[in-house]
């Protein structure tokens, strides 16, 4: 939708300057645009504030459009002015610089979603607390493979951890429930971890 919007207004953009016409401006107009940049920017920033508590790209996502309406309202008072200053040839410019920049912010919506599709995005998992909470861990001999992908506040994880081969498997269950307790507790932004048991081979 982002993409979309700039495209539109780089298309007016370009047909203002080809064909340019002046726009009518009015105090009504002018009013008009106040009010709907003050509705947008409320509406915005409400919308990522709770996009950034429930954690939902989606309501992030449409913060961000909204925030293209708000620049396309800043754009439309900078052409109202500039052309009561005698320079109408500002008015289209000035729409090919807000075109621009919404056509950024759809880009990088896009960016941010793909690298939680594909599990590249750069995760806060940190080793030396990953280590501390796992071998800290009463019947833990040890751990290896430590992933984690997903977004920020919420993250998935897995792991392998070694037990005595000589317990029951109810108690090597309790142990990795144990690991995956701590884990949760002390991982910010963790809201899942499997772990996988494996017997302690070493000597």
């Amino acid at each position: 939708m982002l993409l979309l919007t700039a495209a539109g207004i780089l298309y007016e953009g370009y047909r203002r300057l080809v064909e340019p016409v002046a726009p009518q401006i009015t105090a009504v107009t002018v009013g008009v645009m106040v009010v709907t940049l003050i509705i947008n920017i409320a509406v915005s920033t409400y919308e990522r504030q709770k996009g950034e508590e429930y954690r939902s790209q989606i309501l992030v996502a449409d913060s961000q459009h909204t925030r293209s309406d708000v620049f396309v309202s800043i754009a439309v008072l900078g052409g109202f002015l500039a052309v009561r200053l005698g320079y109408p040839e500002a008015d289209p410019i000035i729409a090919f610089a807000i075109g621009l920049l919404i056509a950024r912010m759809g880009l990088g919506i896009l960016y941010g979603a793909a690298e939680v599709l594909t599990d590249t995005m750069n995760l806060p998992c940190d080793p030396a607390l990953i280590q501390a909470v796992v071998t800290d861990t009463p019947g833990v001999a040890g751990y290896h493979d430590f992933r984690c992908r997903g977004k920020p506040g919420e993250i998935f994880a897995d792991l392998h951890i070694t037990v005595d081969p000589g317990l029951p498997v109810s108690r090597a269950h309790e142990i990795s429930d144990e690991v995956e307790r701590r884990l949760k507790e002390t991982v910010p932004g963790l809201a899942e971890v499997v772990v996988h048991i494996e017997p302690d081979n070493s000597p």
